[in-house]
């Protein structure tokens, strides 16, 4: 019986899913003072998210993220922690983050 390799598996702990037409706001720290510094959010599970923002980001710094859905009633507002940073062309970076508390499924479903 052949060995499954770890290289290349999914071992994410949840599923990631695209959102549809959401609006993200990013801001450092978990009170979420200063600008917002999100330009885009890529990918969305209950347990993190990928966006691209302006300004580069250090693993483990603090962020408050703001999603607001078509179908929300109100914005959706999370602490998360920066996992990993990657600057893309155009000084923009795209960054991982894991949640500190997991969105709601509800929540989630409005925004995927």
């Amino acid at each position: 019986m052949p060995q499954l390799s770890s290289w290349g598996a999914n071992r994410r702990g949840a599923i990631r899913r695209k959102p549809k037409n959401v609006e993200v706001r990013c801001r450092r720290g978990f009170q979420g003072m200063g600008g917002d510094i999100a330009l885009a959010l890529r990918s969305l599970s209950e347990s993190g998210a990928r966006l691209l923002v302006t300004a580069p980001l250090q693993p483990d710094e603090e962020v408050e993220i703001e999603l607001q859905g078509p179908r929300s009633p109100r914005p959706i507002r999370v602490v998360a922690d920066v996992v990993r940073v990657k600057p893309v062309p155009g000084n923009v970076y795209c960054v991982a983050v894991t949640f500190q508390k997991h969105l709601a499924y509800g929540d989630f479903s409005l925004l995927t």
